[in-house]
């Protein structure tokens, strides 16, 4: 069972990640987003964070506090044209979840690890990845990617497998940071509310850094209002 063991390390650590202080993660739900900011917990002055193990067909963005008010960044594609074109990759992924958990475990306990059935398993879990593979290369220019990150990515998937699973993971997170002003059609209502909540609880645990009536507890209480004021106007 050390193989199994070894994908599913592999496959965690490659979901996780360490967010800064003032840093957010939205995930798709649905038709919205919910908003998480991570364990209290910090790891070298981040916060890590592990998403949902059994969805990693939902895409991930990456927001920041101290840009998410900010001007709309230039973006060379529509954020829900750069969501659509992810559609492809959650069947994918969804495949390559349950061939490596539990279709691995399951193999090899009732085949061994020597049969010609472990074999057809590793070939279905490598014609997934080649479909990641071809899918990428196919929509290199609406997913921002170059020749070289392109190059890279396949090359990760090849060689480690598990890495694939979190394929929708990896291209959403490559996006610029998220601004209500850039990425406005994205959001509904619930969405909004979600991360007003959550940013604000964020907010409230930095204001605990600064003492009452310093222009670094002053700004964050503006911030704030701006936040609110912004969550609010679609």
């Amino acid at each position: 069972m050390g193989l199994v063991v070894a994908a599913l390390a592999f496959y965690l650590h490659d979901s996780s990640a360490l967010l800064f202080t003032d840093e957010l993660v939205l995930e798709r739900v649905g038709q919205g987003w919910r908003a998480h900011s991570g364990s209290p917990v910090l790891i070298a002055g981040k916060r890590p964070f592990l998403p949902n193990p059994l969805a990693p067909h939902r895409p991930l963005l990456r927001v920041s506090l101290s840009r998410l008010l900010g001007e709309a960044l230039p973006a060379r594609n529509d954020p829900a044209h750069f969501l659509n074109a992810l559609a492809p990759f959650k069947l994918l992924s969804a495949c390559l979840l349950l061939l490596f958990f539990p279709g691995l475990p399951l193999v090899l306990y009732r085949f061994g690890a020597g049969g010609a059935e472990l074999l057809g398993w590793l070939a279905a879990v490598y014609l997934a990845v080649a479909c990641i593979v071809y899918t990428v290369t196919c929509r290199r220019r609406v997913l921002e990617l170059s020749p070289r990150e392109c190059a890279g990515l396949a090359f990760e998937c090849i060689c480690c497998p598990p890495f694939a699973i979190n394929i929708v993971r990896r291209l959403a997170l490559r996006a610029d940071v998220v601004t209500l002003e850039g990425h406005a059609a994205i959001f509904d209502a619930p969405s909004r509310q979600s991360l007003l909540v959550t940013a604000s609880e964020r907010i409230d645990e930095m204001l605990h850094g600064w003492e009452a009536g310093t222009p670094q507890a002053q700004a964050l209480l503006q911030y704030r209002e701006k936040l609110v004021t912004g969550c609010r106007t679609p």
